[in-house]
């Protein structure tokens, strides 16, 4: 590889086969179609419109998490692969399943792929949701009460 200020230059065999301008903003990439791999050009033709749309197909709860999964991602690009992840759990599990694991990764703020397959794989999706339900004390002598606590 040769870098200028301006441009990467791919060197093979004392011959230039590809080079590309310089991107300089931080954390960016970029890649040309023609540069991919045969096998790789179908990623090209991923967005975030049309991988919402398949999750949707699966579950509106998985269409949020893949929604979250995209939004919290620098460029959306980097996020495929976990969303498509995420999309496929459908294929082992089901639908019903996997919108169920998505629906309560969401409740507790989990957009990973990682958290939605352990949901999956330790039948968490079918449990109902913990209520907080907040009990109250029982009356008794020792319990003083917040007048108790006041500053006279």
């Amino acid at each position: 590889m040769v870098y200028t200020a301006s441009e990467v230059s791919v060197i093979y065999d004392n011959r230039r086969i590809a080079s590309h301008r310089r991107n300089r903003g931080q954390g960016g990439y970029t890649t040309r179609e023609e540069h991919m791999h045969p096998a790789h050009r179908y990623y090209c033709q991923w967005n975030p419109k049309r991988i919402t749309g398949w999750a949707a197909k699966i579950g509106p709860d998985v269409k949020k998490v893949v929604a979250k999964v995209l939004s919290s991602a620098s460029y959306p690009d980097q996020a495929y692969k976990s969303c498509v992840g995420i999309i496929s759990l459908s294929k082992k599990y089901g639908n019903v399943r996997t919108n169920s694991a998505c629906k309560r990764a969401l409740y507790y703020r989990l957009y990973k792929y990682r958290a939605i397959k352990n949901i999956l794989d330790k039948g968490l999706d079918s449990l109902e949701e913990e209520r907080e339900d907040q009990q109250t004390l029982p009356l008794h002598e020792n319990i003083r009460g917040s007048c108790y606590y006041k500053l006279t």
